[in-house]
């Protein structure tokens, strides 16, 4: 995710970036594991996610619609 990050700050992407609600939803879970278990990548990915949110120069979307194929998956 960090090197999505360092990208869309160069401005090479002049887009909306869009984020699906379940990635959200996936690093919101990530930091409550323990350290094994992915809380330290979880904790980094809601870190560059607000880092992303905070800059002005990018117009960053929460998609909240779920995808069909997200629908049948099964949550963890």
């Amino acid at each position: 995710m960090a090197v999505i990050a360092d990208l869309v700050e160069t401005s090479v992407i002049d887009n909306q970036l869009i984020m699906p609600r379940f990635v959200l939803s996936e690093l919101q879970g990530l930091p409550i594991r323990p350290i094994s278990c992915g809380g330290a990548r979880g904790r980094r990915g809601l870190d560059i996610l607000n880092r992303l949110r905070n800059n002005q120069d990018i117009d960053l979307k929460i998609y909240d619609r779920e995808l069909p194929e997200m629908m049948a998956r099964p949550s963890i």
